[in-house]
Protein backbone atom coordinates (compact mmCIF):
# COMPACT_ATOMS: atom_id res chain seq x y z
CA UNK A 1 0.00 0.00 0.00
CA UNK A 2 2.66 2.67 0.82
CA UNK A 3 4.19 1.73 -3.06
CA UNK A 4 0.64 2.75 -4.33
CA UNK A 5 1.14 5.97 -1.80
CA UNK A 6 4.25 7.03 -3.09
CA UNK A 7 2.93 6.68 -7.40
CA UNK A 8 0.44 8.78 -6.39
CA UNK A 9 2.08 11.82 -4.71
CA UNK A 10 4.85 11.85 -7.74
CA UNK A 11 1.90 11.76 -10.26
CA UNK A 12 -0.20 14.89 -8.20
CA UNK A 13 -2.78 13.01 -7.89
CA UNK A 14 -4.78 13.13 -4.54
CA UNK A 15 -3.75 11.01 -1.85
CA UNK A 16 -6.18 8.93 0.06
CA UNK A 17 -4.90 9.02 4.05
CA UNK A 18 -5.62 6.09 6.22
CA UNK A 19 -8.07 6.51 8.86
CA UNK A 20 -7.65 4.19 11.71
CA UNK A 21 -10.73 1.94 11.94
CA UNK A 22 -12.62 1.91 15.14
CA UNK A 23 -16.13 0.03 16.35
CA UNK A 24 -18.95 2.51 17.68
CA UNK A 25 -19.35 2.39 21.08
CA UNK A 26 -22.81 1.10 20.53
CA UNK A 27 -22.11 -1.50 19.09
CA UNK A 28 -17.79 -2.71 20.63
CA UNK A 29 -18.32 -6.11 22.33
CA UNK A 30 -18.46 -5.32 26.46
CA UNK A 31 -16.70 -7.70 29.11
CA UNK A 32 -19.77 -8.00 30.95
CA UNK A 33 -20.72 -11.60 31.52
CA UNK A 34 -24.62 -13.27 30.34
CA UNK A 35 -25.40 -13.96 34.02
CA UNK A 36 -25.60 -10.02 34.54
CA UNK A 37 -27.69 -9.80 31.99
CA UNK A 38 -30.33 -11.94 32.81
CA UNK A 39 -33.01 -10.67 34.46
CA UNK A 40 -36.21 -10.77 35.76
CA UNK A 41 -39.09 -9.36 33.34
CA UNK A 42 -41.52 -7.05 35.65
CA UNK A 43 -45.02 -8.88 36.16
CA UNK A 44 -47.31 -8.49 33.33
CA UNK A 45 -50.71 -8.15 34.05
CA UNK A 46 -53.60 -9.46 32.53
CA UNK A 47 -56.84 -8.11 31.49
CA UNK A 48 -59.60 -9.68 32.56
CA UNK A 49 -62.55 -10.72 30.52
CA UNK A 50 -66.48 -11.08 31.75
CA UNK A 51 -69.58 -11.86 29.74
CA UNK A 52 -72.33 -9.64 30.20
CA UNK A 53 -75.89 -10.31 28.90
CA UNK A 54 -77.27 -7.85 26.46
CA UNK A 55 -80.19 -5.97 26.83
CA UNK A 56 -82.23 -4.54 24.47
CA UNK A 57 -82.21 -0.84 24.08
CA UNK A 58 -85.34 0.53 25.80
CA UNK A 59 -85.04 4.25 24.59
CA UNK A 60 -84.21 3.55 21.12
CA UNK A 61 -87.23 4.07 18.28
CA UNK A 62 -86.27 2.57 14.72
CA UNK A 63 -88.69 3.78 12.01
CA UNK A 64 -90.04 0.71 9.56
CA UNK A 65 -90.72 1.16 6.28
CA UNK A 66 -93.17 -0.65 4.76
CA UNK A 67 -93.18 -1.88 1.40
CA UNK A 68 -96.04 -1.12 -1.02
CA UNK A 69 -98.41 -3.51 -0.78
CA UNK A 70 -98.92 -4.99 -4.42
CA UNK A 71 -101.71 -7.16 -5.04
CA UNK A 72 -101.14 -11.14 -5.51
CA UNK A 73 -102.75 -12.58 -8.33
CA UNK A 74 -105.78 -14.64 -6.96
CA UNK A 75 -104.51 -18.48 -6.64
CA UNK A 76 -107.05 -21.21 -6.71
CA UNK A 77 -108.15 -21.93 -2.81
CA UNK A 78 -106.90 -25.26 -1.11
CA UNK A 79 -110.28 -26.41 -0.21
CA UNK A 80 -111.95 -25.03 -4.06
CA UNK A 81 -113.10 -27.94 -5.85
CA UNK A 82 -111.17 -29.92 -8.55
CA UNK A 83 -112.61 -29.53 -11.71
CA UNK A 84 -111.89 -32.86 -13.58
CA UNK A 85 -111.12 -32.36 -17.47
CA UNK A 86 -110.85 -35.92 -18.12
CA UNK A 87 -111.60 -38.84 -16.23
CA UNK A 88 -111.40 -42.90 -18.50
CA UNK A 89 -113.16 -44.96 -16.72
CA UNK A 90 -111.16 -48.23 -15.44
CA UNK A 91 -112.12 -51.50 -17.32
CA UNK A 92 -113.38 -54.75 -15.13
CA UNK A 93 -110.51 -57.19 -14.79
CA UNK A 94 -110.52 -60.42 -15.98
CA UNK A 95 -108.39 -62.11 -13.62
CA UNK A 96 -111.42 -60.78 -10.77
CA UNK A 97 -114.09 -62.82 -13.45
CA UNK A 98 -111.87 -66.08 -13.27
CA UNK A 99 -111.93 -65.91 -9.66
CA UNK A 100 -115.54 -65.45 -10.12
CA UNK A 101 -115.47 -61.99 -8.02
CA UNK A 102 -118.74 -59.67 -9.11
CA UNK A 103 -117.96 -57.27 -7.05
CA UNK A 104 -115.99 -54.46 -5.54
CA UNK A 105 -114.95 -51.29 -4.07
CA UNK A 106 -111.44 -49.66 -3.94
CA UNK A 107 -110.88 -46.41 -2.43
CA UNK A 108 -107.64 -44.46 -4.02
CA UNK A 109 -106.06 -40.92 -2.78
CA UNK A 110 -104.95 -39.12 -6.18
CA UNK A 111 -101.81 -36.50 -5.73
CA UNK A 112 -102.68 -34.14 -7.94
CA UNK A 113 -99.53 -31.94 -9.80
CA UNK A 114 -100.03 -27.95 -10.07
CA UNK A 115 -100.32 -28.37 -13.76
CA UNK A 116 -103.31 -31.19 -13.32
CA UNK A 117 -101.97 -34.14 -14.05
CA UNK A 118 -102.33 -37.01 -11.50
CA UNK A 119 -98.88 -38.22 -10.57
CA UNK A 120 -98.96 -40.61 -7.59
CA UNK A 121 -101.94 -42.94 -6.71
CA UNK A 122 -102.24 -44.63 -3.14
CA UNK A 123 -104.89 -47.24 -2.19
CA UNK A 124 -106.48 -46.34 0.92
CA UNK A 125 -108.74 -49.43 1.14
CA UNK A 126 -109.88 -51.70 -1.34
CA UNK A 127 -112.66 -54.69 -0.63
CA UNK A 128 -111.33 -57.65 -1.67
CA UNK A 129 -107.79 -56.81 -0.98
CA UNK A 130 -105.60 -56.74 -4.32
CA UNK A 131 -107.98 -57.80 -6.98
CA UNK A 132 -108.75 -53.91 -8.51
CA UNK A 133 -105.76 -52.06 -7.72
CA UNK A 134 -103.83 -52.26 -10.58
CA UNK A 135 -106.35 -51.41 -12.70
CA UNK A 136 -107.50 -48.42 -10.22
CA UNK A 137 -103.92 -47.04 -10.48
CA UNK A 138 -103.37 -47.45 -14.12
CA UNK A 139 -106.97 -45.44 -14.81
CA UNK A 140 -106.41 -43.22 -12.26
CA UNK A 141 -102.49 -41.73 -13.60
CA UNK A 142 -104.70 -41.20 -16.74
CA UNK A 143 -107.12 -38.28 -15.46
CA UNK A 144 -106.63 -35.07 -15.61
CA UNK A 145 -107.75 -32.13 -13.69
CA UNK A 146 -108.24 -28.43 -14.53
CA UNK A 147 -104.65 -26.96 -13.12
CA UNK A 148 -105.45 -25.95 -10.02
CA UNK A 149 -101.52 -24.30 -9.64
CA UNK A 150 -100.32 -26.30 -6.93
CA UNK A 151 -99.88 -29.21 -5.76
CA UNK A 152 -103.21 -30.93 -4.25
CA UNK A 153 -104.89 -34.24 -3.25
CA UNK A 154 -108.47 -35.74 -3.24
CA UNK A 155 -110.09 -39.20 -2.22
CA UNK A 156 -112.09 -41.19 -4.83
CA UNK A 157 -114.00 -44.24 -4.64
CA UNK A 158 -113.75 -46.85 -7.54
CA UNK A 159 -116.95 -49.01 -7.36
CA UNK A 160 -116.78 -52.17 -9.46
CA UNK A 161 -119.70 -54.20 -10.31
CA UNK A 162 -119.35 -56.65 -13.15
CA UNK A 163 -123.21 -57.57 -13.65
CA UNK A 164 -123.82 -53.49 -14.11
CA UNK A 165 -121.31 -53.54 -16.76
CA UNK A 166 -123.45 -56.07 -19.21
Amino acid sequence: MNDVLADASKSGAPVPTETPRTRSPSIQPTSTSYADEAQVAPPVSVPSVATVQAQAPTSTQVAAVEPPRVAAPPSPSPTAALKVLSKPEPMFPREAARESIDKGIVTARLFIAPDGSVNKVDILSAHPPRVFDREVRDTALRWRYEPPGQARQTDVEFVFDRLKER
